[in-house]
């Protein structure tokens, strides 16, 4: 009967009639006999199941004729494939991707494929195959199937990176290769496929050229083939690329055809759902709707990975292969401008970084102790582990956190060729995590990277449009809707979620390993954890409920570590060193401790402790002990960088800083910090420089932005040619950016002097010889600015927007005032400055200033600062250095130091030039240059003696000269 049905042709059965309903077509042959295995099944189940049933069908007799059937079908099906003309009704493979697609009848039953315990109720497939492996047949029969699954692909890649193109057909097929994987041998067949992986780097077919297909659907006859190159030559949108390179594995290869066919984050299509929408709601609505359309393709992308990668050894294998040669060649990826006929899409590099982090959720999701089996001898070179996705040397080679970058050798083969199968000595789960690690940096931070990029475009071009014109002005609005394009993907909270899961994850694992180790990670695992952390900690556009289980403790504990002084030698690179601090200050500091409070983020969510609810900075007692130290080494390590990135890291480190020492939790680092004078004073003396340099830079700044603003007032600005303006447009836009980022540090550094110096302990520090005049000399010198004659210059409109406050700056330096109150050191130091010698009212004037307008609302705090200045004018009546000194010049040349002209007091021979020096002097030298001034060889403070004869004679000389003043007197 099976055999007289196969023999008639797919159509209208005779007088309408079909075996599954009335006036339905009569089916194709496989759709038949699955649809016969199927009920089959399901009838051997209900007899199985129950006993009754058993009894009243026939009991064994029945069960035998239902596995006949079962066999007969699979074995007609065999046929049918094997030899295409032997019944009418094969209509070949397009039927086995129908019924393997989505709904398809050929997966009904068990689609286990275990050969230890074969199944009785195995799916149609399962069944089908082995009998075809069984007859020979089932490798033609695969090769055929997955090459047409993967031409599909390819011709509908371009259709479906449409978000308004039909997903259907394309998420069929890779719904049918997802089933297709589910059998064992099949896989196997399929990974062993030429199209699985791109050629080798040693076959002479990895560097052939491949030209992309004309885009244009009319082309020119071939008889015209002069015409038909002249239209290829034009029409062609995509450069050609190399049969082994990043475009190569996207293009050409299988798993390169899933991963395109998802909607393109980067296609003017995409955009433009988001264009001229004025609602957030209908936004909401319009980004939920192509979220979805992404998550459909994605999740049915990671399923088919999952298969490959459980499929057995060697599927497992040559898919960690294919992950590896994807990485490999698309290493340049995260570089500024790679060339995109060597790597794939963005977004093909998001979508095969999103099926990484999906087959390590056994591990960073559904059991976190299995990352403990994560080993770093992945990365060894010599057991061969790292599959050549960290190479050491040459120009692909990935940094380590504390290794000098290795030159590259003009010999050396940089795209490497591809090692045999890694040896048993790491894991699954070591090679999926470093494997995923390498995913993020070359997918999912370039596209972070291109958002923010946009972002800041958009903002330019806002500005420049105007408050009034930018909600209609193209470019504004063009380079608005890329970005929400981007977001469609980058805020997608499960995304997030995932990527912030394996983050823990690798932060847990790189914080367990010993210090020698943890120097031969990537540079780039750190950097990229700091960039993707920071990306989602200060995003405004996420749905907070989605977050609210984050424990970011792990990345706090490793952040930490890294910056302890401990491991101080670990991360070499300085600018890496400086985005810990800010990350600290950005994702782990309280809210209301921040200069610029953002309640909209995550935050909130990021810096508390799981477990006790209060913020990680306090409770943590790794942080406790070492970090406040860390942050003022860090303040003087991050001068290093680029001028500007140095205001906002010491920005940053200045709000950690104050959280921490007004803190019971970190006083105890606080007092051991004023028990190491000698890293304490570099440290000052460090901020001393800084402060002095920001106000140089805000007193030559604030002039000029002053003097625009009046012209703009008097219409001047007006009268200037169009030339003239534009010009003197970008230098006022330099110094107002200029002004408000050295303001923004000023501030802080002086508040920063205002609290440190309330510490008994520290204020001690500050008063030693080589501080105190350094001191002195920049609080005089920003008082002289707030107080002083010429003032008035730096008086600006709108000048909390360039953050420069006056009173609040006031205020803190009369705190710094008043915390030395009762000094005489400090007093005296004060009144024989020679800035203040040229400025005698200036205390006087600043004490009646704070009591004028209220800036010290305690009267005994505007009485100490009126003692203070009381006191100063005091002892600079009874100065007599100037005079001390004039006279020694004459009569004792060798009593006046050679590098300030001044009368020494406490003077000192230097061994390495054998030149006697003030012991303050060169104790302030050497803080800014460890070398001896005299003839530049390397010198410290216990390389000085003290020059007992001399400063005998110099004191004796001191005190006879005011033995002769008084009795003149």
């Amino acid at each position: 009967m099976l055999a007289s049905r196969l023999a008639l042709a797919p159509g209208a059965s005779p007088g309408g009639q079909s075996i599954s309903s009335p006036g339905a077509r009569r089916p194709p042959c496989l759709t038949y006999l699955s649809a016969v295995y199927a009920r089959t099944l399901a009838l051997h189940r209900n007899v199985t199941t129950d006993p009754k049933e058993l009894k009243r069908s026939g009991g064994s007799l029945l069960l035998e004729m239902l596995e006949e059937i079962k066999v007969q079908a699979v074995n007609y099906g065999c046929s049918a494939i094997i030899c295409e003309d032997l019944f009418a009704s094969y209509v070949g493979v397009d039927e086995v991707l129908v019924l393997t697609g989505r709904g398809g009848g050929m997966m009904t039953g068990d689609k286990a494929d275990n050969k230890k315990k074969p199944s009785n109720n195995k799916c149609y497939l399962h069944a089908l195959a082995d009998e075809l492996d069984a007859n020979d047949g089932l490798e033609p029969f695969v090769h055929e199937t997955i090459t047409k699954i993967h031409d599909g692909l390819k011709s509908l890649s371009s259709n479906s990176q449409s978000p308004d193109s039909d997903q259907t057909p394309s998420l069929s097929l890779k719904t049918s290769l997802k089933n297709l994987c589910t059998h064992k041998k099949t896989t196997e067949i399929i990974t062993e496929m030429p199209t699985f992986l791109v050629p080798p780097s040693s076959s002479p077919l990895a560097a052939t050229l491949i030209t992309p297909p004309l885009t244009s659907p009319n082309l020119p006859s071939a008889a015209n083939s002069q015409m038909a190159a002249m239209m290829q030559m034009f029409n062609r949108t995509q450069p050609s690329y190399r049969a082994r390179s990043g475009k190569a594995v996207e293009q050409n290869t299988l798993l390169g055809a899933v991963l395109s066919c998802t909607i393109s984050l980067e296609t003017p299509e995409l955009a433009s759902k988001f264009k001229g929408i004025q609602f957030q709601h209908i936004m909401n609505q319009r980004m939920k709707e192509c979220r979805e359309l992404l998550r459909a393709q994605q999740r049915e992308n990671n399923e088919i990975f999952m298969k490959l990668l459980t499929g057995g050894p060697a599927p497992n294998s040559k898919t960690l292969q294919w992950f590896a040669d994807a990485l490999i060649l698309n290493s340049n990826a995260a570089g500024m401008r790679p060339d995109p006929s060597k790597i794939a899409s963005k977004t093909w590099l998001l979508n095969l970084s999103v099926s990484m982090m999906d087959s390590c959720i056994p591990f960073t999701v559904k059991d976190p102790t299995k990352s403990k089996l994560i080993s770093s001898s992945f990365l060894s070179s010599s057991s061969g582990d790292g599959m050549g996705v960290y190479p050491t040397k040459g120009d692909d080679l990935v940094a380590r956190c504390a290794e000098a970058e290795a030159e590259a050798d003009a010999d050396q083969d940089v795209d490497m060729a591809m090692p045999p199968p890694p040896p048993k000595t790491s894991n699954f789960i070591s090679k999926a995590f470093f494997l995923t690690a390498r995913s993020l940096h070359l997918g999912v931070v370039p596209l972070k990277n291109y958002a923010s990029h946009l972002q800041q475009n958009f903002y330019y071009y806002r500005q420049q449009a105007g408050e009034d014109a930018w909600r209609t002005d193209e470019q504004v609005q063009n380079t608005l809707n890329r970005k929400m394009a981007l977001d469609v993907a980058l805020l997608d909270s499960d995304f997030l979620m995932g990527t912030l899961a394996f983050l823990n994850t690798s932060a847990t694992f790189l914080t367990s390993l010993p210090s020698e180790e943890l120097k031969t990670m990537p540079e780039h695992f750190i950097d990229d954890l700091c960039d993707i952390v920071k990306f989602v900690a200060t995003s405004h556009e996420l749905d907070l409920d989605a977050f609210k289980t984050l424990n970011f403790q792990a990345i706090f504990s490793l952040l930490v570590r890294l910056l302890s002084k401990e491991e101080s030698s670990t991360i070499n690179n300085y600018n890496l060193q400086a985005k810990l601090g800010d990350i600290i200050a950005l994702v782990f500091l309280p809210e209301e401790a921040k200069a610029n409070s953002n309640n909209n983020s995550l935050c909130e969510f990021c810096y508390n402790n799981p477990k006790t609810g209060t913020p990680l900075l306090l409770s943590d007692e790794t942080a406790q002990l070492s970090l406040a130290p860390a942050l003022l080494h860090l303040y003087g390590v991050v001068e290093r960088t680029d001028l500007y990135e140095c205001q906002k890291h010491r920005s940053y480190i200045c709000d950690v800083v104050k959280y921490l020492f007004h803190s019971s939790e970190h006083r105890p680092a606080f007092m051991k910090i004023a028990d190491d004078k000698q890293n304490f004073i570099t440290f000052a003396n460090g901020i001393i420089n800084e402060s002095t340099t920001l106000i140089s830079s805000i007193m030559e700044k604030l002039p000029e932005i002053r003097n625009v603003q009046i012209q703009m007032d008097n219409g001047e600005w007006a009268a200037m040619s169009a030339e003239d303006r534009k010009r003197n447009e970008e230098i006022h836009e330099v110094n107002e950016r200029e002004a408000r980022s050295s303001l923004l540090l000023c501030n802080k550094t002086v508040a920063m002097f205002a609290y440190l110096t309330s510490d008994p302990a520290i204020k001690k520090l500050f008063l030693l010889d080589e501080m105190l005049d350094r001191l002195v000399s920049m609080l005089l010198h920003v008082l002289g600015k707030l107080v002083g004659s010429k003032s008035v210059s730096i008086k600006i409109d709108n000048a909390e927007s360039y953050n420069f406050k006056p009173k609040e700056l006031l205020l803190e330096l009369s705190r710094i005032f008043i915390n030395f109150d009762g000094e005489e050191k400090f007093a005296a130091a004060v009144s024989i400055n020679g800035f203040f010698k040229n400025n005698i009212d200036l205390l006087s004037k600043a004490a009646q200033t704070v009591e004028k307008y209220s800036i010290l609302t305690d009267s005994g705090d505007v009485m100490k600062m009126k003692a203070i200045a009381e006191k100063v004018d005091e002892l600079a009546g009874a100065d007599d250095m100037d005079e001390l000194t004039e006279e020694a010049e004459k009569h004792h040349e060798e009593f006046v130091d050679p590098l300030t002209s001044e009368l020494m007091t406490d003077p000192v021979e230097l061994l390495t030039s054998n030149q006697i020096v003030d012991r303050k002097t060169i104790a302030q030298q050497l803080l800014n240059d460890p070398l001896d001034p005299f003839n530049r060889k390397k010198l410290t403070m216990d390389m000085v003696l003290p020059c007992v004869e001399l400063k005998g004679r110099i004191d004796a000389f001191i005190a006879e000269y005011r033995e002769r003043a008084k009795n003149k007197k």
